[in-house]
């Protein structure tokens, strides 16, 4: 045997792969935390994206008397949402009477409604979906 052998003690190779299993670790949780990311932002904007038809489909409920409900929007997306009466007016397009000056009861009344709406995107019962406040204003017949 010669007194010179090349390679690479057990020490060495060690090492090497505890640095190169540590950076295969960060790579690979760095490209799931990137997918679940890229998930989620997709959800978002395909969620945003169909909410002004979603809120229209609301208005519409609250018009014919409705308080709440659930629905889908199409074979992706779902919604539930509820609604309370925060403010109401009073004798809109109320006429005055000639003879006796007194207001007479408009024939509309205006109504401004707080609607909570929780809109998901998917089949998963696990996911909370997104959630969004806002006002909606209505009028009826008195």
């Amino acid at each position: 045997m010669s007194g010179c052998e090349r390679g690479f003690t057990l020490i060495e190779v060690l090492i090497a792969s505890v640095i190169m299993f540590t950076i295969l670790t960060i790579g690979v949780s760095t490209y799931r935390t990137s997918l679940r990311l890229l998930d989620k932002t997709t959800k978002h904007s395909l969620t945003s994206r169909s909410l002004p038809a979603v809120m229209e489909q609301i208005k519409f409920q609250i018009l014919s008397g409705k308080r709440q409900g659930r629905r889908s929007f199409n074979s992706r997306i779902s919604y539930s949402w509820s609604s309370t009466s925060q403010l109401q007016s009073e004798n809109l397009l109320g006429t005055r009477d000639v003879n006796t000056g007194n207001l007479q009861p408009g024939m509309f009344v205006l109504v401004l409604h707080n609607v909570h709406l929780n809109i998901k995107y998917g089949d998963k019962e696990t996911d909370s979906g997104f959630d969004y406040n806002y006002k909606e204003l209505t009028w009826k017949h008195r």
